[in-house]
């Protein structure tokens, strides 16, 4: 490393190699692989290509049948019939108030995405009221369920939007208030607007070979106020998906820490500025060598890269 190099943790990110000799690297055997790193070793490492763009990330639909037991069974882990069990608990009803038991949820055994016109009413002023009118969309957001979806029913969700999950916390057993508010967080999301992401995607050329990363930064939350990705929760006390945003033309310094064990095996993690570098997911088909490598941005002068050593 540079002594003129910078060491700080928001100028690290991680590139794969995409390209070699002009065409889509794919090592398919260990020598080829290990060929390849050795070539890419002491080339200087030049951002050639930084692209920004902004994408959005429109809100999924509320709850059929099978969307909410593949997100029970994502976000919650529970089993298809424990969630197809539970939600009959939802739907019987549950005391609330000492009036007798309350249907907390609409039919939950149902291929539409219907919502009626009075719960969707209620959803847009629910959301004008507790979000604002940047979270509104202009006109409410109908989704298609499929030619053979049954429109007699509608999509699982809420019977009345005052029983917020809170409010009823006290009253239900702990799986039932996890899958009530997975039911009422994915109503209320689905009729907000779409979260506004920055996304960074870097080219860095290294002699023969081309690497790329890509990044995202959130700039306006929308409908993940209340629904947060899965790949978001599970960051939630690791680093953010944040791409440090490079000039064209900046020399990079890398660090290469690989070790292989055989066949679609992963990289094992060594020392990159004094912290861990995270492992590498295994390639199935092909030696996944110089696929992933640790850049840092340097200080506007040409540095060559520089394996690591364990």
């Amino acid at each position: 490393m540079s002594p003129t190099g910078s060491t700080a943790d928001g100028d690290r990110f991680r590139a794969l190699l995409a390209e070699y000799d002009g065409a889509k690297f794919e090592a398919k055997a260990e020598a080829e692989a290990l060929a390849v790193r050795d070539a890419l070793q002491a080339v200087p490492y030049v951002v050639a290509k930084v692209d920004e763009l902004e994408k959005l990330d429109k809100a999924d639909p509320p709850f059929k049948t099978s969307t909410l037991q593949q997100q029970a069974a994502i976000r919650l882990r529970f089993s298809s019939k424990k969630t197809m069990r539970i939600a009959q608990e939802l739907y019987e009803g549950i005391e609330v108030n000492g009036s007798g038991p309350v249907g907390l949820i609409t039919y939950m055994r149902t291929d539409s995405l219907r919502i009626s016109d009075e719960a969707m009413n209620a959803l847009r002023e629910r959301i004008r009221a507790e979000f604002g009118e940047r979270y509104l969309p202009v006109k409410p957001i109908r989704y298609a369920a499929g030619k053979m979806a049954q429109e007699a029913h509608e999509a699982i969700r809420p019977t009345d939007l005052n029983f917020t999950p809170e409010h009823l916390k006290g009253h239900l057993t702990t799986d039932q208030f996890r899958l009530y508010q997975l039911i009422y967080t994915r109503f209320l999301a689905s009729q907000m607007t779409p979260a506004v992401f920055t996304v960074t995607d870097v080219a860095i050329a290294a002699g023969a070979g081309i690497f790329k990363a890509q990044g995202k930064v959130l700039k306006f939350d929308g409908h993940r106020r209340v629904w947060p990705s899965r790949s978001t929760a599970s960051r939630a006390t690791r680093s953010p998906n944040r791409l440090v945003t490079p000039r064209a033309d900046t020399h990079v310094m890398f660090s290469a820490s690989a070790r292989t064990r055989g066949r679609g095996s992963h990289f094992l993690p060594q020392q990159f500025f004094g912290r861990q570098a995270e492992s590498m997911h295994p390639c199935a088909n092909a030696w996944p060598l110089l696929l992933q490598e640790s850049f840092s941005l340097g200080a506007h002068q040409s540095v060559p890269g520089t394996r690591s050593h364990e």
